[in-house]
């Protein structure tokens, strides 16, 4: 994916449309692209990270204890994986995201 492309695309969703044009252009040259085939598990229940993800195409399931879907996060939603997934959270302890 181009800077261009990922620029644009930022641009358009919340909350980056809000940072200036220097901000988001800084971010674009910034961001890691990955991708995950279907059921991937991105985060395992219980693991500390600290990355914040956005859904451009797909979905993500956030599941609690690994199996009751608690949440399904969909095309350009922004997502904190650090407040899904800490340990520092006794009420999302359990939680893991898998790509739907």
């Amino acid at each position: 994916m181009e800077i261009d492309e990922i620029i644009s695309f930022l641009n358009r969703h919340a909350p980056f449309e809000t940072l200036s044009a220097d901000v988001i252009a800084s971010l674009a040259r910034k961001i890691e692209i990955r991708y995950f085939p279907r059921g991937t598990v991105i985060v395992d229940a219980g693991k500390e990270n600290f990355l914040l993800g956005i859904v451009r195409a797909g979905a993500v399931e956030l599941r609690l204890g690994g199996t009751e879907l608690n949440d399904r996060l969909v095309k350009a939603v922004s997502m904190v994986i650090r407040r899904c997934c800490t340990t520092r959270s006794p009420a999302t302890r359990s939680s893991r995201l898998k790509i739907a």
